[in-house]
């Protein structure tokens, strides 16, 4: 089952949000640096799945996450 996720770019916390195959829009992660202002930026996953890479723009941090993700 796919999901789809959002990277947040507007007023704070900026966050991640996924799109479940039912329609619903959740939160799976926030900024809580600096208040949340800064956006999460670049979200990919590794080949197998496993880890999801992301940017925290202003503060210039390269982030790795481990799954499941398609739980």
């Amino acid at each position: 089952m796919f999901k789809i996720f959002l990277a947040e770019d507007g007023d704070a916390p900026n966050g991640v949000r996924v799109l479940k195959p039912d329609g619903r829009l959740l939160y799976f992660a926030r900024n809580v640096m600096n208040d949340g202002d800064s956006e999460i930026t670049g979200i990919c996953f590794s080949p197998d799945g496993k880890w999801m890479f992301l940017n925290i723009q202003w503060e210039d941090l390269t982030l790795a996450i481990t799954g499941p993700f398609m739980a």
